[in-house]
């Protein structure tokens, strides 16, 4: 369990009475992902004037600048895309 007590403190005013966040640790599932067709569309690539131009086409499993695997998508929002990327130099 984590607590992110002092992170916050810096986010709010100090008369606000926000609570503590507690989170649980990150456990992976052992089920094996699988991969989409191309022609499917997934999470922002479904909203109205998403311009795919605009994004670099990264890959899970690709690597950058021979040191970041690419494994996963973590998030995405209106201006960036959130990937989990391992380094192979450590």
């Amino acid at each position: 369990m984590i607590l992110r007590k002092h992170f916050y403190r810096h986010l709010r005013p100090s008369h606000s009475k926000l609570p503590y966040i507690v989170s649980s640790p990150i456990t992976s599932s052992s089920r094996t992902p699988r991969i989409l067709p191309a022609d499917v569309l997934v999470e922002e690539e479904r909203i109205p004037g998403y311009r795919p131009e605009f994004y670099y086409p990264a890959k899970p499993g690709e690597v950058l600048n021979n040191r970041y695997k690419i494994l996963t998508k973590v998030g995405w929002g209106t201006a960036s895309t959130v990937w989990l990327a391992e380094d192979l130099e450590k």
